[in-house]
């Protein structure tokens, strides 16, 4: 192949014109012959204010301009004085002189205070003595080794005080540089020095030697969080036991979703995770994105162990710091997503993002799982619902992410919290104005005069977009029935009621009320009333002639089951619009909390005699044991709860327990048996979230 030579002497016009000059003095040939004028070589660049004032303006002259603007310039001077925090510059550089001297023998990796780092460079030569350098003290050294990798595990910060991780997202693709960057760089606590509590050595889950050569992530350290966190090159060596264990007893993070074949735990963080654990393995590095999902998958096989063995304590310890660290790693992937160049695979981040709510969820963290689903809903409005094609598994991922968001609106909604978040906009693709308002569960904007009408059906365009279930409506490729065994009629109702009853909490806030709002949303909510009530299960397709009967069979056990959660799901729905709505006493409703019961009892002995260990729903029960007042009924739910708990190894089985405890011991001491859950834990942002 001929090469071509390069040359940067030609003339001003032809290397405008990205051609090759002949270098013809004082005119190249070539200009001429196109009848071009030609620039000649005189040197075409100068500094944008160099000598304006005393020569004439040139358009042919090439200024040389700042690669940054003055505000780019102040912010990244800010941003590299924030990075040394309260420590001065000298301390910053006596720290890294003297930890640079024990990295000679133990760190793989640069390390940083503020905007200093040392370069960690391989040794070239042995050393002269003939013997590797003198080996620090273990005992002096692996608080430096961990100085970086957990913040204390009792912090547990709210979601009014999280700086958001989203913040300005909405605005990245019109102005990237607008975006604060000094104000999302992260800030990670160290751990304790007690290591050998938090991961003990006797439970094997990190060893020795993973301990003396774990890499330093000095993230609190970086001053932009476009810098690549160092990648651990070390894992845990009962890994493989862990990923395993998750395999044969966990499978999903969400238990009604164990046996389905749509379960994104199944279809995506499993695989992803064991390919993490192969990408560690043979190549030392992984993406922040899976390796909180690597990371987060040990936390569930810790717990999911701890659960089963409650005086294993270690168990629990070495959860939470498996926790802490997925939780790292997905802040760093999150704030890459927002101001870094490179993009994780959405179906990855999604799951990332789930996996940590859940997680929150089984540690009683549920001010952060709240956080974590603002964080689910940007990511699905900026990158899930613009895609053209949304495939199986991106469907599932959203399908969970609702039905999550709702569950925890139910009982965790902004009623629950002294200011509610502002009506949505009536656009679904809507991107609200503040980070924390997001798309509220309210009724949207002019919405509250418009008829609703559970039978029409939703075009595929709203039933994609329509995240939140705002639209009343059915849609036909729904995946509410096979990832759950809920219709998502019921789920729409549920959605229904509960932006109705936020209306109604904050109309009794008011000094002053609309009356025009308040008929409009007395009327929306006795037509709600009319479809919570005269609600029926869909009728099941005829299956096909070739089924083999053992398949219909085994067809017909699971149909039976589902048709009983759905009647469970129902008659607690109905409890829940009498509570929240209306809110009458609970003496009206033991009959509904009977059959309630009655379906629950009926659907666990029809799940023992089909499918042993099979899927349960907490919100139809905790629902129902917050409104019994019968001791007998009370001390049924009670026992269902306790008893699905221990089945499951669940712990929000019994956080359901407790509060519906409360609730009785509350309504026995006052007298008012119009108490819910939300008046007894008013004191709690967010009790529980019974999913």
């Amino acid at each position: 192949m001929l090469q071509r030579n390069r040359t940067l002497t030609g003339c001003g016009t032809c290397r405008s014109r990205h051609v090759k000059c002949d270098e013809s003095r004082p005119v190249c040939q070539k200009c001429q012959h196109q009848g071009l004028t030609c620039l000649g070589y005189e040197r075409q660049l100068m500094w944008a204010k160099d000598g304006l004032q005393d020569s004439p303006q040139d358009p042919d002259r090439v200024f040389r301009r700042p690669l940054f603007s003055v505000e780019d310039q102040e912010r990244m001077t800010r941003m590299t004085v924030d990075s040394l925090g309260r420590q001065s510059a000298t301390a910053a550089l006596t720290k890294l002189d003297g930890e640079h001297g024990r990295a000679e023998s133990r760190w793989e990796h640069d390390s940083f205070r503020g905007p200093f780092g040392v370069l960690k460079l391989p040794p070239s030569v042995a050393s002269p003595s003939g013997h590797d350098a003198s080996q620090p003290d273990p005992a002096e050294s692996s608080q430096a080794d961990w100085d970086f990798l957990w913040p204390p595990l009792d912090s547990a910060p709210t979601i009014a005080e999280d700086d958001h991780l989203f913040d300005g997202l909405y605005n990245i693709a019109e102005d990237v540089e607008d975006v604060p960057r000094a104000d999302l760089s992260l800030d990670i606590d160290p751990i304790p020095n007690n290591l050998e509590v938090l991961l003990p050595d006797a439970l094997g889950i990190i060893s020795d030697g993973f301990l003396s050569q774990q890499t330093s992530l000095p993230m609190s350290l970086i001053p932009n969080p476009s810098l690549a966190l160092s990648r651990s090159k070390y894992i845990p060596s009962q890994a493989p036991e862990l990923l395993r264990y998750f395999k044969e007893n966990i499978i999903s993070l969400s238990f009604p979703l164990k046996n389905c074949q749509k379960c994104p735990w199944q279809a995506i963080h499993l695989p992803t995770a064991m390919s993490t654990y192969a990408e560690l393995s043979i190549h030392q590095t992984a993406s922040h994105t899976r390796l909180s999902l690597f990371y987060s998958l040990l936390a569930a096989s810790c717990l999911h162990m701890f659960s089963r063995n409650p005086n294993a304590v270690d168990l629990n310890m070495s959860s939470k710091g498996f926790t802490q660290i997925a939780k790292q790693h997905l802040e760093v992937a999150l704030n890459e997503e927002v101001l870094g160049s490179r993009r994780a695979k959405y179906k990855e981040l999604l799951m990332a993002v789930l996996s940590m709510v859940m997680l929150s969820i089984f540690h009683g963290e549920n001010s952060n799982a709240q956080a974590f689903l603002v964080d689910a809903e940007y990511l699905i409005r900026i990158r899930g619902l613009p895609k053209p094609h949304k495939s199986l598994k991106v469907r599932s991922l959203h399908h969970v992410y609702t039905y999550i968001r709702i569950m925890a609106e139910s009982t965790c909604g902004c009623a629950l919290l002294d200011i509610c978040p502002d009506r949505p906009s009536s656009s679904l693709l809507a991107i609200e104005s503040s980070p924390l308002s997001l798309r509220s569960f309210r009724v949207a904007r002019d919405s509250l005069d418009e008829e609703i009408d559970l039978t029409l059906e939703k075009s595929d365009e709203v039933g994609h977009n329509d995240i939140h279930l705002e639209v009343m409506g059915q849609w036909k490729d729904t995946l509410y029935p096979d990832i759950y065994g809920v219709p998502e009629s019921l789920m729409t109702l549920l959605s229904q009621t509960i932006r109705i009853a936020n209306e109604r909490e904050l109309l009794h806030r008011n000094t002053t009320v609309d009356m025009n709002i308040l008929q409009d949303l007395e009327k929306r909510a006795s037509l709600l009333e009319q479809y919570v009530l005269s609600w029926v299960p869909p009728s099941r397709p005829q299956p096909s002639l070739i089924r083999h009967t053992a398949i219909e069979n085994s067809e017909d056990s699971d149909h039976n089951t589902s048709q009983l959660l759905m009647r469970a799901m129902h008659q607690a729905l109905i409890l829940f619009y009498y509570r929240r709505i209306p809110n009458i006493s609970a003496l009206i409703l033991q009959d509904t909390v009977r059959k309630c019961l009655d379906f629950l009892q009926r659907s666990d002995n029809a799940r023992a005699e089909s499918v042993p260990n099979d899927t349960a729903i907490l919100w139809p029960g905790f629902v129902a044991a917050c409104e019994a007042l019968d001791p007998d009924l009370q001390r049924g739910l009670l026992d269902w709860l306790v008893s699905t708990g221990h089945r499951t190894s669940l712990s929000s089985f019994s956080a359901a327990a407790k509060t519906a405890q409360m609730v009785w011991e509350a309504r026995d001491k006052a007298k008012d048996y119009t108490l819910s859950w939300f008046d007894v834990m008013k004191h709690e942002r967010c009790p529980i979230i019974a999913t």
